[in-house]
């Protein structure tokens, strides 16, 4: 006959045995969690760097389409001396810097709602944002006044700054059409 002792030893045995057992099956199950949110995580992250690859290929496609690049540099390469000048010479709306805006305020959108990231458009366009806000920025003032839109433009203000900063951070001295437009002692646009 077994002894009491030994029954109870037994029993004390086999409840180490099943609590050993139910720690073991939490730690396996514990590990499986954490590398199933691991996978995820990975999975999350490759479908992000895709969508954003598909994000820049379509801005780059779009900024140099031969269309597009004809609009901006028609634009760009107007000349006035004041906005009277301006007016006069260039009626709104115009067709050419409408597109152009859009375009521009558009990836600001983006870049305001974190959906892209400043670097990246820098790598794309580094001058040409902060060229057209050079360009247009007193004309833009005006406008902003005269229509009682004072937002008007805003988002490309916004986006020329954003890249100025990524320009200076990265100690660039940008230079377009005679202009120092960033310089890496101050996030101010100079006229050389």
């Amino acid at each position: 006959m077994v002894d009491l002792v030994t029954l109870q030893a037994t029993a004390y045995v086999a409840q180490v045995v099943g609590v050993i057992g139910t720690l073991t099956a939490a730690f396996i199950g514990v590990r499986s969690y954490i590398n199933s949110n691991r996978r995820t995580q990975e999975t999350r992250d490759r479908e992000l760097d895709t969508r954003q690859a598909q994000l820049f290929t379509q801005i780059y496609e779009e900024f140099r389409d031969p269309d597009f690049v004809e609009r901006y540099f028609e634009i760009m390469s107007r000349e006035w001396k004041d906005p009277e000048d301006y007016y006069r010479k260039y009626p709104f709306p115009k067709k050419n810097i409408l597109s152009v805006e859009n375009y521009f305020e558009g990836i600001a959108v983006l870049l305001k709602r974190g959906w892209i990231d400043a670097d990246l458009i820098y790598d794309i366009f580094p001058t040409n944002v902060t060229a057209f806000w050079q360009k247009y920025e007193s004309i833009v003032k005006d406008w902003r006044v005269r229509a009682d839109m004072p937002n008007y433009f805003s988002l490309i203000e916004f986006l020329s700054n954003e890249l100025n900063r990524v320009a200076v951070g990265r100690g660039d001295s940008v230079r377009f059409g005679g202009y120092d437009l960033v310089s890496s002692s101050s996030n101010q646009v100079t006229s050389q």
